[in-house]
C-alpha cells in the first residue's frame, strides 16, 4: 500500500471505533523509482524497518520530523513510498524486527546503524 494512502486512512480512522493496525508488528517503508517499480518489490532505492506495539501509531509517526529523516524526506517530497506490514505477537516483536534488519542490511537500509553485529 502507498504510505500516503495509509496515513490518509489513519487520519480518518482516528475518529472511528476500529483501527485494523492497532496491534504489535513490524513494518517496512520502501522508496521506489517514481511509478516505475513494475511490481518488483526488491528493486527499492531505500528501506526503513520499524516496529511498534501499536503499528498504526509507529507507521504514522515515522514520516514526521520526529521520525526517520530519510522516510520524512521521501514522504514530504512525494516520492513513490510503499508500506508493508508484518503483524506479530508482542513477545515476538524484537526478534522479528532484528530478523528484518538483518535481512535488509546494506547501504539502502535507512536505519543501518541499528543493525546488530
Amino acid at each position: 500500500m502507498p504510505l500516503h494512502k495509509f496515513v490518509c486512512q489513519q487520519e480518518k480512522a482516528a475518529d472511528a471505533a476500529f483501527n485494523g493496525f492497532d496491534m504489535p508488528g513490524c513494518y517496512l517503508i520502501a522508496r521506489y523509482q517514481k511509478g516505475d517499480h513494475d511490481k518488483n518489490y526488491s528493486d527499492y532505492l531505500g528501506i526503513y524497518v520499524g516496529s511498534s506495539e501499536h503499528m498504526s501509531d509507529g507507521i504514522v509517526s515515522t514520516p514526521t520530523r520526529l521520525g526517520d529523516p530519510d522516510v520524512y524526506a521521501d514522504y514530504k517530497y512525494h516520492q513513490n513510498v510503499m508500506l508493508f506490514v508484518f503483524p506479530c505477537e508482542l513477545k515476538d516483536l524484537d526478534e522479528r524486527r532484528e530478523l528484518l534488519l538483518r535481512s535488509f542490511e546494506g547501504s539502502r537500509l535507512y536505519n543501518g546503524s541499528e543493525v546488530l553485529a
